[in-house]
């Protein structure tokens, strides 16, 4: 049990991994801002820079570029962490990204809610049907169970 519990922990794709130390990065910094990737800066920062790039460049631009519901529905099965890098990305941009990272913030953040509602929407639905099919079952028992006799009048 141990094993599975520390694979279920330790299975956390690459793309979250350097979201959430960006994040901690910046929740650290005495003035808030992004990690930069200048050929000037050295260590943690520039890493995390770069990693950030490859956020944005490997994940969020091809996803943002789909059109139709069906092709991000293709892509998030392909990378569950979508939704959580995206929130963590751009509550970073919103806070301190350029005019055009905050714009792009506003966009995902619309189209996460966006998402969530229709979550909800889908599985208040399936709740709604399945009491339905329940209480159809159940009268469909209690005629069976009642009989009809066909002889009377």
């Amino acid at each position: 049990m141990q094993i599975v519990s520390w694979i279920d922990e330790n299975n956390v794709p690459p793309y979250l991994i350097n979201a959430k130390l960006i994040r901690k990065w910046f929740e650290e910094q005495e003035s808030p801002k992004l990690p930069r990737r200048s050929r000037n800066i050295e260590g943690i920062e520039k890493d995390l820079g770069n990693k950030l790039s490859y956020i944005r460049q490997d994940l969020i631009k091809p996803y943002m570029i789909l059109q139709t519901e069906q092709e991000r529905e293709e892509f998030r099965s392909k990378h569950p962490e979508i939704d959580e890098v995206l929130e963590i990305i751009s509550e970073l941009d919103m806070q301190c990204g350029t005019q055009k990272q905050k714009e792009l913030a506003v966009l995902i953040r619309q189209d996460l809610e966006k998402r969530k509602a229709l979550q909800k929407a889908r599985k208040l639905e399936q709740d709604y049907e399945h009491q339905l099919s329940s209480k159809i079952e159940e009268t469909t028992v209690d005629t069976q169970e009642q009989g009809v006799d066909y002889d009377e009048q």
